[in-house]
């Protein structure tokens, strides 16, 4: 059964694989409903649907990961950047997880109704509180999603939240609370809910400054020779650091100064394409 799982395309393995988790979730309800009310003594019924719903928690929290490792590894890797494919993750995931929780608690017949009069309750007063922080997010969201620039673009962004001044720089991070531009030895950090209500300038003309680029290598590649290699093309004022760690590549981010040109870097990373 795994085995032709596995030998489906991706999307189908996560669609089959969804279907499954519904199903178990119906299973687990009809037959709770059916053991506990007809053939189980009263006494043991509470026994009886926590064994539910430890069960129905494992297998529903195993078929998450599963999913979430499909989408992670065969999915998400095709066009996107290292950063998008986690974030897309990790949403998943919480949504598996809350559908999770959603059924656990109707096998212990625990009534949403209060639980959520009680949760609206405390979501608005949570939202009040949290409402700048809840702004950042979801505008970091449609970032993601919408994507209008990318890592490595040099950009300016104006907006009357930052009283008409522009500020440019190179995007080095966008995650889901800021967006982060290097200028220089500058580095501006903006809130992704003024970014997102900007008038940006994508690929504007550059002030001559320190280059940025975050670029992936295979494990390959010894960190200590292209580093050394980009030393000595550069006279020694290029650095180099490592960022993060994927699943093949590591992530470098390496630092270049005015008067090199980017292709120079091409130059030495095609050095390393047969390692």
């Amino acid at each position: 059964m795994i085995e032709r799982l596995q030998e489906l395309n991706p999307w189908r393995r996560v669609v089959v694989v969804a279907v499954v988790l519904v199903l178990l979730a119906v299973i687990f309800n009809l037959a709770h409903d059916t053991l506990v009310m007809t053939f189980i003594p009263v006494a043991y019924h509470r026994l009886v649907e926590w064994g539910f719903v430890i069960a129905w928690c494992l297998i529903g929290m195993w078929l998450v990961k599963y999913v979430n490792h499909i989408l992670v590894t065969r999915v998400f890797v095709k066009g996107l950047d290292q950063q998008t494919p986690r974030i897309l993750s990790r949403l998943f995931t919480v949504v598996g997880f809350v559908f999770i929780v959603l059924v656990a608690l109707n096998i212990l017949q625990i009534r949403l109704s209060s639980l959520l009069v009680g949760g609206a309750v405390t979501g608005v007063i949570v939202g009040i509180g949290a409402q700048s922080t809840l702004s950042n997010l979801f505008a970091g969201l449609i970032l993601l999603t919408l994507r209008p620039f990318h890592v490595g673009q040099y950009v300016s962004i104006r907006t009357s939240l930052f009283s008409g001044i522009e500020y440019g720089g190179t995007v080095f991070d966008v995650n889901w609370y800021y967006t982060t531009l290097m200028d220089g030895d500058q580095k501006r950090v903006l809130p992704n809910s003024s970014v997102i209500v900007s008038a940006i300038t994508i690929n504007a003309k550059e002030k001559k400054g320190i280059q940025v680029f975050i670029v992936p290598i295979p494990y390959s590649v010894s960190d200590q020779e292209l580093s050394k290699n980009l030393h000595e093309r550069t006279n020694g004022s290029a650095t180099m650091k490592i960022r993060e760690f994927a699943k093949d590549t590591y992530s470098v981010e390496i630092h270049l100064p005015p008067g090199y040109e980017p292709s120079l870097l091409r130059e030495i990373l095609s050095e390393y394409q047969t390692v």
